[in-house]
């Protein structure tokens, strides 16, 4: 991460604040840049951060070294690709890395809205192993103080099933909380793929893993902040609301705790840190379930491209494109995509000479073709996201297909 903001400084695509702020008024100066990336060089007088580090679908491609137009189809092959060498290396801490002890209030956390019930980390990958069994996942957590976080574990997700599995077995997990990794590496932890799959992933994107192992036997690769430690078996702390990628304060729970028994920085450490509902948040939830969408879909018809809109907060609203063979692949391939992402809301699909990048042409194409009485489907009851409001109390919702490709007959026109 930091050769990737040592490059931007260079190009002059990153603000710099220099003076110091508070925790608390970071992401409201940064809501006055429009998703620029900002490097804040003295927060509390705790260190650096960095925000909107991932603040485009450009930038993503970018980092990761692919080309927009084809990010979902390339991504796909990367991820579905066979390897007998997944190129992971383990190695010895880097002399980069040192100890220091452990107190999680010296980081500057930050405290993103007035109504937050305290500072959170955002943009930390947490890696558990069990079992042979290793997991890197995102997920949010509330420092509750020097050495422990509440973390929110989604079931039936990785990291709480590996969780689970060792609290079953009256045994704490162990855990690596990373701050201020590599994108690729940032983007594989965030992806849908499948048990123990997050580091071949990784090393596929990037062409090539080094990792080493901590005290506790999680094996982690380098980052600028490094937490080491347990998630306790049998004990919870009260963790949100949390303001989630709609705008939405989700509510309070009770979830497990972290606690922190080794702590590594890197000199002068930055922290990464994603701000809640912004558009990296935005991006990194939705952007990794393109090539799964993708993938199912080419099951149901000759499948361009897939595209999550920025209306849809990069997560609800999903645009596939295809080479229409029959008129029945259009309702085909909006069955496939609903079964292959269950937070999807809305599923428009057009023809493959519509860009899906442009919401314009999308808009044109729904007005030219679409009739209502045969063009849409609409699935009631199923199962849908917790962060959509209209979902119902049992967790079920309705979703709208469109059809918004030309009849067969017509496609000269």
């Amino acid at each position: 991460m930091r050769d990737i903001i040592e490059a931007l400084q260079a190009k002059r695509e990153i603000v710099e604040i220099k003076d110091e702020v508070r925790y608390g008024e970071v992401v409201g100066i940064a809501e006055k840049y429009n998703n620029k990336t900002i490097l804040f060089h003295n927060v509390d007088d705790k260190g650096r951060v960095v925000v909107n580090l991932i603040n485009s679908m450009d930038r993503l491609s970018g980092l990761l070294n692919i080309n927009k137009e084809k990010f979902t189809e390339e991504i796909h092959r990367i991820l579905f690709k066979k390897s007998d060498n997944p190129m992971i290396r383990k190695i010895n801490m880097p002399e980069t890395i040192t100890e220091k002890p452990v107190d999680l209030t010296s980081l500057p956390i930050l405290k993103h809205f007035p109504d937050d019930p305290g500072r959170y980390i955002t943009g930390g990958v947490l890696v558990s192993e069990y079992n042979d069994i290793r997991n890197a996942s995102v997920h949010r957590m509330l420092l509750l103080d020097e050495k422990r976080l509440a973390v929110r574990l989604v079931a039936p997700r990785h990291a709480y099933t590996l969780f689970h599995k060792a609290e079953t077995d009256g045994k704490d997990l162990p855990v690596a909380v990373l701050i201020g990794v590599d994108p690729s590496f940032l983007f594989a932890s965030s992806s849908r793929v499948p048990l123990n799959e997050e580091y071949r992933f990784a090393s596929l994107l990037k062409g090539g893993l080094d990792i080493f192992e901590l005290n506790n036997g999680v094996c982690v690769p380098e980052s600028e902040i490094i937490l080491e430690g347990y998630i306790r078996k049998e004990e919870r702390a009260k963790e949100g609301p949390f303001f989630d990628i709609t705008g939405k304060y989700d509510i309070v729970r009770d979830e497990p705790v972290i606690e922190i028994t080794n702590m590594y920085v890197k000199n002068d450490p930055i922290y990464h840190a994603i701000i809640p509902a912004g558009i990296e948040h935005k991006l990194l939830m939705g952007m990794p379930y393109l090539p799964i969408i993708y993938n199912a879909c080419l099951n149901a018809a000759d499948v361009k491209n897939v595209y999550l809109t920025e209306g849809g907060f990069h997560y609800f609203n999903a645009i596939v494109q295809i080479k229409k063979q029959t008129e029945g692949d259009p309702k085909n391939v909006i069955m496939a995509a609903f079964s292959a992402d269950t937070s999807l809301k809305n599923v428009v699909v057009v023809d493959d000479d519509v860009n899906i990048y442009d919401a314009e042409q999308v808009e044109e194409a729904i007005s030219l073709w679409v009739r209502w009485d045969r063009d849409i489907l609409l699935v009631n009851n199923v199962r849908g996201s917790s962060l959509d409001p209209t979902i119902s109390e049992n967790g079920t919702g309705a979703k709208l297909g469109i059809d918004a490709t030309k009849p067969l007959k017509t496609r000269s026109f």
